[in-house]
């Protein structure tokens, strides 16, 4: 039976290198990265905070629950990467249930290094990442994931440990 797995955590967890690293170890999986589908909409997607951001975010929740919810149906192991605003996680959980929820949150330090060392629009200011931290680190919505502390994992070693819980609960 197949299953969906989200990874998240703010910008620099490593959540993409990870979550590569978990599909290619599991058979029949597909990998939702979120930013991929953000990038859909061509025009600034970063205005979140005004009345069309926030339908931005919502209809980002949607296109990823009805992609995962169709690649499932086909039998296939759902992996979700990435950032998701409250709002998304809303709407994505409308058309999906997912079964495992995995939170990469480095220290705050090593978060700032890994963002300094991404290049062109990857790269985020010092001050958004400070915000995705701290909404990772306190938000109550957050309290029933997984959380990994990947300031000192590897990739290789991140993955390890989610591929270990998924084996146990398989």
């Amino acid at each position: 039976m197949s299953f969906i797995l989200c990874v998240t955590g703010p910008a620099g967890a490593g959540k993409t290198t990870v979550t590569g690293l978990v599909a290619h170890q599991l058979e029949r999986s597909v990998c939702i990265e979120v930013d991929a589908v953000k990038e859909f909409i061509i025009s600034d997607f970063a205005d979140y905070e005004t009345s069309l951001g926030n339908q931005k975010w919502q209809l980002l929740g949607d296109n990823i629950g009805v992609l995962a919810k169709n690649y499932q149906v086909a039998g296939y192991n759902v992996i979700i990467d990435g950032y998701l605003k409250l709002s998304s996680w809303k709407r994505l959980l409308k058309h999906v249930d997912v079964d495992y929820k995995f939170l990469m949150l480095p220290s705050l330090e090593v978060n700032i290094q890994r963002n300094n060392l991404r290049s062109g629009n990857k790269k985020l200011l010092s001050q958004t990442i400070q915000r995705h931290h701290a909404f990772y680190s306190h938000d109550k919505y957050f309290e029933k994931f997984i959380k990994l502390d990947s300031s000192t994992d590897s990739a290789s070693e991140t993955a390890s440990k989610i591929l270990a819980y998924l084996h146990k609960q398989l």
